[in-house]
Order: C-alpha cells, then structure tokens, then sequence
C-alpha cells in the first residue's frame, strides 16, 4: 500500500457492491462529424454486513473515453455532493502507472448517511466520446470505507471497464424553424417567409428532397438547410442522411417533416383565353398540341392527347387522362395524377408528397426471399422475450440482404435481444435491448432476410419483418 494526499491506497476488496452500466450499451463512439455522448452509471448497493462509506471516486483515463476529458457528475440522492476533480497520476491512486486519470468524486454530506442502507446511482456524463471502439478496460473506482464506524476507514479500489462499440448512423429532430433568427421549431409559416430546415445526425453526407422522383435541394455535409426564399405551398421534405462503413458499403437512414403554408398560392375560378394563359385553370376536352412553351398557374384539366415541344410548366394540379408527351421540362407544384407518365427531362414536383404505401407485415422465418415490384424499404425488428429475464439467455442477428441475378449487392444486419453486464462480483445483470435494421430495395431486386438465433438461447427474440412500398405497389 501507499500513502499519499488521495488516502491509504490498499489491496483489500472493496466492501459494497457495484454494478456497471452505460446508455447507450455499448457506448457509441464518435465520428469525424458528430461528437457522441454517453453515461456511465454504477449502482452502488448495500452489501451483506454493514458498511460505512464517506466517499465513492471514479477514476477516468485521460483521454481514452473522452476525447476531450468533459465529464459531468450526478448523484440520485441528496445525501451525496459530486466534484469533477484535478487529473491524477495513476500510480497515486493504486492505478495503471503509465495512466494519467481524471478524477470523479462522490462525498457523502454528513456522517449521519455513512451508512448505506439503500441503492444510490452514481452517474457518470461523457462528452466528445473516442472514435475508437472496442473495450476499455482500464478504469479504476476507490471507496473510503469500513464496517465499524469507530474503526478507521480505508481507501480500497477495484477496476473496471465498459464497452465503446462503433457509431450506429442516425438521423432525428429534422425541424423547420424561422430563417430570420427563430430558433424554435415551427410547424406553420407564411407564402414566402424563408425558412431553416436542420437536423440532428453522425451521418457523412445529407441530401433533401422535395418529392420522390426529384432532384436533391440540397447536397452536403452540414446539418442545415436554408431556403431563402420560402413556400407557396404546403411542402414535405424528406432527408437522407449516409455513412460510409468499415467494409465501404454505404448506410442511408431517412427522416421527413412537412412544412404547411397558412396562406398557400390559391387557385382561381375557370377562364376561357385565346391567347396567353396565365394564372388560371387550363381546361380541355379534346386534344391540345402545343410547339412551344405551355404554363398554366392555376391548373390543368385534359381529356384527351397532351403534346408539348417545349416546357410544361403547371403551378397547380396535373390531371390527364389520356396521352402526355413531353420532350422538355414537366414542373408541377401540386398532384400530378397519370395513368403513365414518361419524362425525359426534370421532373419537379413542389407540392405535397405521397410516396409511401400501406406497410405489410411479411414472413421473417430464415432464408425467406422476395421480389420488390416497386421502390421500398424492408424493416426487420427484434423484440426480447416477456417475463422474468434476469438469468434468461436470448438474443440473435438478423441480416437483410439485397441480390441481383443471384449476386449480393448490399447487406444489413442488427444484433438485439438481451444485453448483459458484469458487477463487481462477476455475476450477470440482464437488461432489454430491442434492435431493428431497416434497407432501402430498389424495384426489381429480390431480397432476403437470415434470422440466426443464437444456440444457447432460453428463449429465442421475437423476430417481425414489414415493407413498407414506395407507391401502391405491394412488393
């Protein structure tokens, strides 16, 4: 032992008993354009005899969990204080000598509570986590303890680690807010006021599109959007944030938010004009040919055959039952409704989207393959099992996969079921961790889901599959 401002560092085992867990579990390490956050929480529990105990101190390596050393601490009960301490040398604290530690204080207020007769959650909050997954095996954790208050108390420790897997892509809070210094979210604006769309994600590139089928407004690598010169209509904005893994294969995640327009571009009553068109509801019964550039404000409305040598460009709805050749651009702001459409130049679309259909819940037993006859999204969730689960075994992978003439293109896979953590007595501690895995198939493509539950399984994890069709196509 040695002794030292810290106390009397000895070999002897601590006296209460501690469990260990992180949120998320694994901790998610960072990535080179978002900084991830994490906890770590130990349960400090009464042990068989009593015990009394002034302090309890965590001891982090520098610079190995966070990049940064930014920790905050927090006690769930009011008889403990808390003080992110000074960086200490680890061989002063019974440690890893070639370490240096920041140190993580949890002092008990008054004698009166040394006793600990009740769990207390010591919380740890890390800011700017590694980039670096794997394990971290080296940190360390002092309590100044004793079984008999008139006896002194002795500082012991024990070491411990946790668990940095790496950044799973995400995107959340995709808001629209006022452009002109609002920073609230806001569902509703006025016909032109400009608007800033943002979102949270550690994705390494972000597109955002108005309407399946259109162009990206935006490609880039920041978390915001500015569309400076606002809506004339009520807008749905769908986000696509990618990440490029380990293997070089490309992840996509997706999230939308619809932006409404409260005194949206309104369209007027009929009129009938030789000439020009401009502002209003083009209607005809037969058939129409246009040689150069046919615009309508209002609307369109057309029975018959739609031949347009130059731009077609609608402010309002598109409804054609018969024909449409278009050899320029088609621009529509509001529905375009077609029996079949073909257009060989931009297609843009600045009204409401409506792309997805109605999801199916499918079969998820293994091997389990499907042909998608439209765009979609296959999704695959795994759920624990009900009941007691503190000594229960249950978890497996799911992989979606997506092939070509029998050549695999992409695969997805997710891990989920039961999580498990070690106390300090090396016994188990048994938590829920639901997973879900979702994979974007292009139309044409046969796709597969593989279930491998694991052997040793008690119970074996729910396993559901859905697609979700972009259109009314079934898939």
């Amino acid at each position: 032992m040695n002794e030292n401002e810290y106390g009397v560092v000895t070999d002897a085992p601590v006296l209460l008993t501690y469990t260990i867990m992180t949120d998320p579990a694994p901790l998610s390490a960072s990535t080179p354009t978002y900084n991830s956050y994490g906890t770590i929480t130990v349960t400090v529990s009464p042990a068989a005899a009593s015990v009394y105990c002034k302090e309890i101190d965590i001891y982090i390596p520098s610079g190995i969990v966070s990049r940064t050393d930014q920790f905050v601490a927090s006690a769930d009960s009011s008889n403990w204080q808390t003080h992110v301490g000074k960086e200490v040398p680890g061989n002063q604290v019974g440690l890893n000598p070639r370490l240096s530690y920041v140190q993580v204080k949890f002092m008990c207020k008054s004698p009166e509570f040394y006793l600990v007769a009740s769990p207390v959650n010591l919380t740890v909050g890390i800011q700017q986590m590694t980039q670096q997954p794997g394990w971290i095996g080296s940190l360390g954790l002092t309590e100044m303890s004793t079984n008999d208050s008139s006896q002194p108390y002795i500082l012991r420790s024990m070491t411990f680690g946790v668990s940095v897997g790496a950044a799973l892509l995400f995107a959340r809070n995709f808001t629209a807010s006022a452009a002109d210094g609002g920073a609230s979210p806001a569902g509703v604006f006025t016909n032109g006021q400009p608007i800033q769309l943002s979102w949270e994600s550690n994705g390494t590139e972000f597109q955002i599109f108005e309407a399946a089928g259109s162009g990206p407004l935006y490609t880039g690598t920041d978390n915001s959007f500015k569309l400076s010169s606002g809506l004339a209509k009520t807008t749905t904005f769908i986000l696509a944030a990618s990440q490029t893994d380990l293997r070089a294969e490309t992840q996509y995640i997706y999230d939308s938010v619809t932006v409404v327009i409260s005194n949206e571009d309104s369209t007027p009553h009929s009129v009938t004009a030789a000439g020009t068109v401009s502002g209003a509801l083009v209607e005809s019964t037969g058939e129409m040919l246009a040689q150069g550039k046919f615009t309508a404000s209002g609307g369109a409305s057309l029975e018959g055959q739609i031949d347009v040598n130059g731009p077609l460009n609608v402010e309002g709805g598109i409804q054609c039952n018969g024909e449409m050749s278009i050899n320029g651009t088609l621009s529509a702001t509001n529905t375009a409704a077609f029996q079949s459409v073909i257009v060989s130049g931009l297609l843009g679309l600045r009204g409401g989207s409506n792309i997805f259909g109605v999801p199916m819940p499918l079969l998820s037993d293994n091997g389990v393959t499907y042909i998608a006859h439209t765009d979609g999204y296959a999704i695959a969730t795994i759920n624990p099992p009900g009941g007691d689960i503190s000594s229960t075994i249950s978890t497996c992978t799911v992989t979606l996969l997506t092939f070509l003439n029998g050549q695999t293109l992409y695969e997805l896979s997710a891990t989920g079921g039961l999580a498990t953590a070690y106390n300090s007595s090396w016994t188990t501690v048994n938590w829920y961790s639901p997973n879900s895995v979702t994979m974007p198939v292009p139309q044409g493509y046969r796709w597969q889901i593989l279930v491998n539950q694991y052997s040793g399984n008690d119970k074996n994890p729910t396993v559901s599959l859905f697609w979700i069709p972009l259109g009314n196509n079934e898939g």
